[in-house]
């Protein structure tokens, strides 16, 4: 069993003043070519003779326990990080503005997070980008208190959200809103991650929560209703993106190479069935939850819905999706700035 620390990020600056010190972004760095075949003597391959990679710990960013990161901890359990000589130390983030603030001020090396907060900090002067992706489709539930019959019935209710300007609050408005309910219809209650958006609902403080897997499962069968499900309105959105600083890329190139291609191997284990039991019993432990709804969990997000993009490749249309709904609340002004403005998939080119 690989060791790694598990503790929690104290996110004290304000998102504004980390982005003060910020630089203009730099250019990304070009993509290294492929390395040379090893020669081959009387028919047989002779291996080139490469020294192991140098041990290196991350400072690396999630919000809170879920199966959202499976694949990081696929990658952490099965040993795909520690082959590539990573050890990702997980700083709870709570949710993605803070994610981004501790990566632009430089407590977090790397971040698996929505890209929304990080888009909007680039446009105000940050250097992030970009390089991976983990959830290219999210499947939000919204859960409700019992007497909700349906999502219509949230008008002028208190809804919990993780804040203000998350990329889960502009899923859930979308969602609402297909369902006939405008952005100022319901009163939006920031609450933190989904278990805390969860704690929120239980204890009556609001009418409903956007929730993720395994505690939406587990919400129904403590009696709560689902009223709607985020894929009906948004079917693709990259919802956990990797992102590095480019200039703590650039001086650590090596580092993200090795990261994008354990993640690659770690989204394959996760894809073969012949691991869903594996699978689910290391979903179990990370998140102290249930076997029944740990393998739900897989069920949906794995088998069904395939949130995982392959080898942690980015999508572009997920991120356009991400632009278009900053776009649409009025973060983002028109003409909308290409997917490529954000992204850099040099890094994943050299993982393959």
């Amino acid at each position: 069993m690989h060791t790694h620390t598990l503790r929690r990020a104290v996110m004290g600056a304000a998102l504004a003043a980390i982005l003060a010190a910020c630089g203009p972004a730099a250019p990304a760095a070009p993509a290294a070519p492929p390395p040379a075949a090893p020669s081959s003597v009387g028919g047989a391959a002779a291996p080139a003779p490469t020294a192991p990679p140098a041990p290196v710990t991350l400072n690396f960013g999630t919000t809170s326990p879920l199966g959202v990161y499976w694949v990081d901890y696929v990658g952490i359990d099965k040993g795909f990080y520690a082959q590539e000589g990573l050890t990702l130390d997980i700083v709870l983030t709570g949710a993605s503005v803070g994610a981004t603030q501790a990566l632009a001020g430089g407590s977090l090396d790397i971040s698996n997070h929505s890209p929304d907060s990080a888009i909007i900090a680039d446009e105000k002067g940050a250097d992030i980008a970009v390089v991976g992706e983990e959830i290219a489709r999210p499947v939000y539930s919204v859960m409700a208190q019992p007497s909700i019959q349906r999502a219509e019935d949230l008008r002028g209710q208190k809804v919990a959200v993780s804040d203000l300007k998350s990329g889960a609050t502009l899923i859930l408005l979308r969602t609402l809103l297909a369902h006939g309910l405008q952005p100022d219809e319901v009163d939006l209650i920031p609450a933190g991650g989904t278990s805390q958006r969860y704690a929120a609902m239980k204890t009556g403080a609001v009418a409903a929560a956007a929730m993720l897997q395994p505690d939406d499962f587990r919400a129904m069968d403590e009696g709560f209703r689902r009223v709607a499900v985020s894929t009906e309105a948004v079917p693709d959105y990259s919802f956990n993106s990797v992102m590095v600083r480019r200039d703590w890329a650039r001086a650590h190139a090596d580092e993200v190479v090795r990261f994008l291609r354990a993640c690659g191997r770690a989204s394959a284990w996760l894809y073969d069935p012949a691991n869903r039991d594996a699978a689910i019993a290391l979903l179990m432990e990370r998140t102290k939850q249930e076997e029944k709804y740990t393998a739900l969990t897989y069920d949906l997000m794995v088998t069904q819905e395939r949130v995982f993009p392959e080898r942690c490749a980015v999508r572009p249309n997920g991120i356009q999706a991400v632009i278009d709904l900053l776009g649409e609340v009025g973060e983002l002004s028109a003409p909308l700035p290409p997917p490529e403005k954000y992204v850099d998939t040099s890094y994943w080119q050299r993982a393959q």
